[in-house]
């Protein structure tokens, strides 16, 4: 694989020499305007990372160069110019903050070259619609701009049928739409509009015109909308009870999911849908509180399992669940409930929910390794949430962004429950807030498989290679774990693959 970089930041070139070091990937990283255009003449690449002050610029070499492949990736260097990125359609996969984890960024390039081939095919065997959120309209719009495509572009509400906007596309390039480039903004901005992309024939009136799809994208960047924030007071209502520990299901040694009830009015609240849970009674209501491809497969399951149970979300993770083939009677609505969406932390589809009692079910965030029989977290294995932290999200900007977004539940929040690890009792909340907040991310990593066989020798486990290592890492006993993870954390080591 082989990717060009354009940019100027000393940080992202040396991000990329780790990554190019770990992955055998090739990556080149060109400074100026002239010399990312000679690359391009020169040299086929599978994608293109872009910082944000050449994106148009570099993004119209990619387009408008015949022979390029147009996967292409952002390197975001501060959190407020997401909204506007967000504008165009991105998905997860085009956005990449600094500092970045190397391995993650293989992982997400490989992910998106793979996307842009997916659309490539439909678009060769005639199909016509396109998932707004996977694929994503501007994935979808580079590649129709480089096989020229003639017609139009739908955005819509699958739900109501109802179609959004359209885009005239001439020759490849987006020369109209349907409405204003204040509208669409508000449409792509909005995930509590369900949305697919079709190219099925229709036709519109020119609302707005463009010369190019470079002019449509620098539009819907660059345009002044008003972006207003209801802000709700935050207080509970009295003390919560301790929640009480239902049943837990390991990924792997160090990585638990584990599932906590606690009494809400008529409503028994069970704090996300583990796939050993069955036969819930009526009055269940289960919290999702993140959506990846894995959380998803368990879901499926778990809902055969308990077909009477009712789902509590956001409506972020409701609609994305609504696109994808939930109904709405399965959804439950908590008013009581504080809801703060945390996209693109551990997940694109994350959030974390203040109930009524106190008690903060925070997904990723505050989750931690696990090695003992403990109910809560405790000082001595601190280490564990350092370490599933630096393992699960991938700069230190991110996690105080979190963490700021989050400060007036983290003021009146009693108990803490993540989706994995330990739950965290009212006497650790500010110290573990402290934890994080001091957290030093590496400035170059060293991962597990490349120290696996110093701790197979210290865990005493005899193996010929990483992957029985991993194997064997099961059956040790959870004493040793406890060193092993200390041991991790004093070595450097980001164990991306726990």
């Amino acid at each position: 694989m082989r990717v060009l970089a354009f940019h100027r930041n000393e940080e992202i070139a040396s991000l990329l020499t780790t990554m190019a070091m770990i992955t055998e990937v090739d990556v080149i990283s060109v400074p100026t305007f002239e010399k990312f255009r000679e690359y391009l003449m020169k040299y086929d690449f599978n994608c293109y990372f872009l910082a944000t002050e050449f994106f148009i610029k570099g993004l119209g070499q990619i387009l408008y160069n015949d022979k390029t492949f147009p996967a292409v990736l952002i390197f975001l260097d501060k959190e407020e110019d997401l909204p506007k990125f967000l504008r165009l359609g991105v998905t997860e996969g085009n956005i990449e903050r600094i500092p970045f984890n190397p391995l993650q960024l293989f992982v997400k390039t490989k992910g998106l070259i793979e996307v842009i081939k997916q659309i490539e095919n439909k678009v060769s065997h005639h199909k016509t619609e396109f998932n707004f959120y996977k694929e994503g309209l501007f994935n979808v719009l580079n590649v129709l701009f480089k096989l020229k495509f003639d017609g139009f572009l739908t955005v819509k509400d699958p739900e109501e049928d109802k179609k959004l906007y359209s885009l005239r596309l001439r020759h490849g390039k987006v020369v109209s739409a349907s409405v204003d480039p204040e509208d669409i903004v508000k449409i792509n901005l909005d995930d509590a509009i369900p949305k697919v992309i079709s190219t099925e024939p229709t036709t519109h009136e020119d609302y707005s015109v463009y010369q190019d799809t470079l002019e449509f994208y620098s539009k819907l960047i660059e345009i002044e909308v008003e972006e207003q924030e209801v802000v709700k007071p935050v207080s509970i209502k009295g003390e919560a009870s301790k929640p009480k520990f239902i049943n837990a299901l390991k990924e792997n040694p160090v990585r638990e999911r584990r599932v906590y009830s606690f009494p809400m009015g008529n409503y028994t609240i069970y704090t996300q849908p583990l796939d050993t849970l069955k036969n819930l009674p009526p009055n269940s209501v289960v919290v999702i509180s993140l959506i990846n491809e894995m959380s998803f497969v368990d879901l499926r399951s778990f809902l055969m399992k308990n077909p009477s149970v009712k789902f509590f979300t956001s409506e972020l993770l409701k609609h994305k669940l609504l696109s994808l083939g939930f109904k709405e009677y399965q959804f439950i609505e908590l008013k009581e409930v504080y809801v703060k969406d945390l996209p693109f932390l551990g997940n694109k589809y994350e959030s974390v929910f203040l109930f009524p009692n106190g008690v903060l079910i925070s997904g990723n965030l505050f989750g931690s390794y696990v090695s003992k029989e403990m109910d809560f977290l405790d000082r001595i294995t601190f280490s564990h949430l350092r370490l599933f932290h630096l393992g699960n999200i991938s700069s230190k900007e991110k996690l105080n962004w979190a963490l700021d977004e989050i400060k007036e539940f983290l003021k009146v929040a009693q108990y803490i429950i993540p989706t994995y690890g330990y739950p965290i009792d009212p006497s650790l909340v500010d110290a573990v807030v402290k934890q994080l907040r001091g957290l030093d991310y590496p400035s170059k990593y060293t991962f597990l498989h490349n120290q696996w066989q110093t701790f197979a020798s210290n865990l005493q486990i005899q193996a010929n290679n990483y992957e029985e290592f991993l194997k064997k890492l099961h059956s040790v006993d959870k004493s040793k774990l406890f060193a092993f993870i200390g041991d991790m954390e004093a070595l450097g080591i980001t164990p991306l693959e726990l």
